[in-house]
């Protein structure tokens, strides 16, 4: 009976000291992932509390493809790995004291262009996917 009730306490001290904190894991704060790439493929998944940061772009929204991905530097925002078809936004958002910026002035390119570059990407995500 003493050892079934000594390792019931320490499963319970286990939990207790793995377990993450309410409201989520807790990581230090810096830049997060762009809400889409270039081509519009929105985010999906983020692992935002490691350096570098990594941004999944999946060609499905919701889907929990890990195959296009970007990469960023988590204090300053800059890319470090664009495994995204080429089309990763330049810069994560930092919105630090040093990085404040107005994010509605950077540069796009022109809708067409975007469009194009989509229906390109939207086949190649396709037939990546195809082919796993």
């Amino acid at each position: 009976m003493f050892p079934r009730a000594l390792l019931c306490i320490l499963a319970l001290l286990t939990v207790a000291v793995v377990a993450p904190p309410p409201g989520g894991p807790s990581c230090t704060p810096g830049c997060t992932c762009p809400l889409a790439d270039q081509a519009e493929f929105p985010l999906g998944d983020s692992e935002t509390c490691l350096d570098p940061i990594t941004c999944y772009y999946p060609s499905q929204p919701g889907s929990h493809d890990h195959t296009f991905y970007c990469t960023y530097d988590k204090t300053l925002g800059t890319l470090i790995t664009d495994a995204d078809n080429g089309v990763c936004e330049p810069e994560a958002i930092c919105l630090g004291p040093a990085r404040r910026r107005n994010l509605d002035t950077l540069p796009r390119a022109p809708k067409s262009t975007r469009q194009d570059r989509w229906t390109g990407l939207q086949k190649t995500k396709r037939v990546v996917n195809e082919g796993q």
